[in-house]
């Protein structure tokens, strides 16, 4: 049975690493937990051009895709926390 990050990892259908924010934005929000600042820079930072970016469109167009993002919990950037 799979457990910690290979079980996570069976639940998922696919992983686009080119679809993935940089490391230096992860960490950014990590820090901060300003997600409409981190949305903004995401937008910037992604290629609408790349053939995964063109193949999640196609595959939003038939069922739904939800986009993950690990978001390690601060408290104090996370309400509620």
């Amino acid at each position: 049975m799979a457990e910690g990050p290979e079980k996570r990892r069976s639940m998922l259908d696919g992983w686009l690493r080119s679809l993935a924010p940089s490391d230096e934005l992860r960490k950014k929000f990590h820090q901060d937990g300003d997600f409409r600042a981190f949305e903004q820079l995401y937008r910037k930072e992604i290629d609408p051009c790349t053939e995964d970016f063109r193949q999640l469109l196609k595959d939003a167009k038939k069922q739904t895709v939800t986009l993950s993002l690990p978001v390690k919990m601060n408290p104090k950037t996370t309400p509620g926390y």
